[in-house]
């Protein structure tokens, strides 16, 4: 008994050491994230004298102005009288909506300058934890400054699947009772992972429904591809899918058309191909060594130091047996672009998504690889730009109002030195952008750059992943 109580009490001062730390490190990485928490009020202004690509038709309108208030587009035109709005010249520069970026993996606040930096204005996180609900209500609130922000709840996958990245669900009643708990929790729609039973996943579908909840998948080989066309699926992920899943690992494009139409079909459930972290695989196997691993400074630390490593050290093993895999990995990525282009043509709707935050992805920086493959299968710059603009924006309702420059829209805009549509390498040349109607000055946005480069948050990275493991995933 003595030893019992002995040890319930080690047990103890260890939980309470390791919730104190928490809170310490916490407030310590909050002051050091001071300058992604606003200045001043939410101010009205007037764009001056810009080229404006608006997305929402395939033009460009010369020399126009640009009136925000209260976080909206309200006025566009030429030669607009400022009427006391703070005034942002921007002399031949080029207007574009904000970027989204509908696949990523969000491990702390500092992430969110990141994308700022590099045009990103929305993020859909696609690994819900309950850091994301706490991130979600500071941006809410207008505590902390940073993209739209949309979460999905962690990961349901089959029991047969179970990882500590996913959350197991065994039959219909416990979907359920999950999606009633993520509703009200605050995830904004839910994630299907890999494993997931054909049963469990009608269930989800069915209580979705009920829930008015969005459902995003990423591709089970438990049941038919196919079955993800139907309400409420707002998208589907991973091109790399389509070969492993729908087609069996097969390269057989006759296959590839059939799937084409039927995202043709179903334009209101877009393909998020994620065509970076895949290729990202090739560059693991034949182009990194492992000293390479410490210069993604963009990544957290703590899947720095964990995840890229074991992704390092799992694709050079995976080459030691197989020494053509490089090969094979860079044939089904010249095979996915292909998938890319047929489902373009056939009518379906490609939305940009990166994967970003996990293996060697990194935030932000990634989504300018992510849109040049979509040039290089064959999209125009124009279309490509769509991707990451007004096609995101029909992929959800709480998107809707993104998107594009249009009278109405709430007011998310690039200011770009260049013309992207001549090109995509001009999206990096930011001179400043309005994010939820607030303008942020290019040297503000290299700051939250740089402390984004910068910072050594491991620990409470790691401890905010084991919160994770406690409270979803058991």
């Amino acid at each position: 008994m003595k030893f019992l109580k002995y040890l319930l009490l080690t047990l103890l001062g260890v939980v309470l050491l390791a919730v104190i730390s928490g809170f310490i490190l916490a407030e310590l990485e909050r002051r050091d994230l001071a300058h992604m928490s606003p200045s001043k009020q939410q101010e009205n202004y007037l764009i001056k004298g810009a080229h404006i690509i608006p997305m929402d038709q395939d033009t460009l309108l010369a020399d126009h102005d640009l009136r925000i208030k209260s976080g909206r587009i309200v006025e566009i035109g030429i030669d607009l009288d400022p009427k006391g709005d703070s005034v942002i010249n921007a002399k031949g520069k080029y207007l574009l909506p904000g970027l989204m970026d509908l696949h990523v993996h969000l491990w702390d606040a500092y992430e969110l300058g990141l994308y700022l930096s590099q045009g990103v204005t929305t993020i859909r996180n696609l690994w819900g934890q309950p850091m994301h609900l706490r991130i979600k209500e500071e941006l809410n609130e207008g505590a902390l400054i940073g993209p739209n922000f949309f979460t999905s709840s962690p990961k349901l996958s089959g029991p047969a699947y179970s990882t500590t990245d996913n959350k197991p669900v065994h039959n219909g009643k416990e979907a359920e009772r999950l999606l009633k708990y993520y509703k009200e929790a605050g995830y904004d729609f839910v994630k299907t992972y890999y494993g997931i039973s054909d049963s469990v996943f009608k269930a989800v579908l069915k209580e979705a429904i009920k829930l008015n909840l969005d459902v995003v998948c990423h591709p089970s080989a438990e049941f038919n591809y196919f079955e993800q066309f139907q309400r409420p699926v707002r998208s589907i992920e991973h091109a790399e899918d389509i070969v492993q899943v729908a087609l069996n690992y097969q390269l057989d494009t006759l296959q590839l058309k059939a799937l084409a139409r039927k995202f043709g079909k179903h334009p209101h459930i877009a393909l998020c191909p994620t065509q970076t972290v895949y290729h990202n695989i090739y560059r693991l196997i034949e182009e990194m060594d492992a000293a390479e691993l410490e210069q993604l400074r963009a990544m957290n630390p703590m899947i720095r130091k964990l995840d890229s490593k074991a992704q390092f050290e799992r694709w050079q093993d995976a080459k030691t047996r197989d020494p053509e895999i490089g090969a094979q990995i860079e044939k089904q990525h010249q095979f996915q672009l292909n998938a890319i282009k047929l489902i373009h043509e056939a009518g379906g709707n490609i939305v940009c998504g990166t994967d970003a935050g996990i293996g060697i992805t990194q935030p932000a920086y990634s989504i300018h690889k992510e849109l040049a493959f979509y040039q290089e299968a064959g999209l125009s710059n124009f279309e490509v730009l769509e991707t990451a603009t007004l096609n995101a924006s029909k992929s959800h309702d709480f998107l809707k109002d993104l998107g594009s420059i249009s009278l109405g829209k709430q007011a998310d805009v690039l200011i770009l030195d260049q013309n992207p549509l001549e090109d995509l390498h001009h999206l990096k040349e930011i001179s400043g952008l309005v994010v939820k109607g607030r303008f942020i000055a290019k040297k503000q946005l290299g700051y939250m750059e740089q402390k984004a480069l910068e910072r050594e948050n491991f620990l409470i990275s790691l401890l905010r992943y084991a919160e994770n493991l406690i409270v979803e995933r058991y």
